[in-house]
């Protein structure tokens, strides 16, 4: 499946939401769906916030893993940064690290691809 939306956070809502039902309808609720879709919302979220729209969004979602692609206009880099305890943001891509199997970003002249692969741990 895949979708293009122009960046704002309500599309990150939205498309969060699509994903979350896809991913239920193939592995039911529990740990891997969450894992998916939090993934996918803060590196749709952050393509928004620090990309260029629009964004183009791949998903795969198969019986023993998910691939995810999220790619914008920007050609910046994400970047990890060590938030202080009293930051909102900054921990995003450290979360993404720690939640999903495999992570590649790549970036040619007309933006940024990054994409995720979630592997199923219960029941898959």
């Amino acid at each position: 499946m895949s979708w293009s939306f122009p960046g704002t956070p309500a599309d990150v809502s939205c498309s969060r939401r699509w994903l979350a039902v896809a991913a239920t309808e193939m592995w039911g609720e529990g740990e891997d769906t969450d894992r998916l879709v939090l993934a996918y919302s803060e590196i749709a979220t952050n393509a928004v916030v620090h990309g260029e729209g629009p964004v183009s969004v791949a998903a795969r979602i198969g019986r023993s893993s998910a691939q995810c692609e999220v790619a914008d206009r920007s050609t910046r880099l994400p970047r990890a940064r060590e938030a202080a305890a009293e930051d909102v943001g900054g921990r995003g891509l450290e979360m993404v690290r720690e939640t999903v199997d495999r992570l590649r970003v790549a970036a040619d002249g007309g933006g940024k691809t990054v994409s995720f692969v979630v592997g199923r741990r219960e029941g898959g």
